[in-house]
């Protein structure tokens, strides 16, 4: 198998692991916010929590493999949304600000609404340490991220290393 074929199957893998992962957000999202309305979290909210989890990191590793640096600048976008967005709902939590409707969408496109239940449960319905730990995880997402964009950027420059 020539590189560009391995290549070329490792970018569809990618791409399907990510429209997996995009489907899980959506259906998760949607099911802890219909679930944390009625407070009826049961074991198949945290299943599907587990999934969702999982294939975040199964993208990551993907992702790792892949080596592309357009497809980490992407993902350098969103996890800055995420962690933007994780702040601001952190500090809304600490000075007892009221979170209106504005921040329903833009706090269901990152992972917090899908590990919101987890943290309820690990933490007593602490706010507080729920949203720090997504806030964490989203940074360690960017930071993950601006590593596999610059270690991607390293080698276009100084050409593949072998160590």
């Amino acid at each position: 198998m020539t590189e560009e074929q391995r290549r070329d199957r490792m970018l569809g893998r990618c791409i399907l692991i990510g429209f997996f992962w995009l489907g899980l957000h959506l259906y998760v999202a949607y099911r802890n916010f219909r679930d944390s309305l009625y407070v009826t979290f049961n074991g198949w909210t945290f299943f599907w929590i587990a999934v969702y989890t999982f294939t975040l990191l199964a993208l990551d590793v993907q992702l790792y493999f892949l080596n592309s640096s357009n497809a980490a600048k992407n993902w350098v976008r969103y996890w800055i949304f995420c962690t933007v967005v994780c702040l601001l709902t952190l500090l809304c939590s600490c000075f007892k600000v009221q979170i209106g409707l504005w921040a329903v969408f833009p706090m269901a496109a990152t992972p917090l609404v899908h590990w919101i239940p987890l943290w309820d449960v690990m933490f007593s319905r602490n706010s507080i340490l729920g949203n720090g730990c997504t806030l964490l995880l989203c940074t360690a997402h960017l930071i993950y991220f601006l590593w596999l964009m610059h270690r991607r950027n390293k080698e276009e420059i100084h050409g593949d290393v072998d160590l």
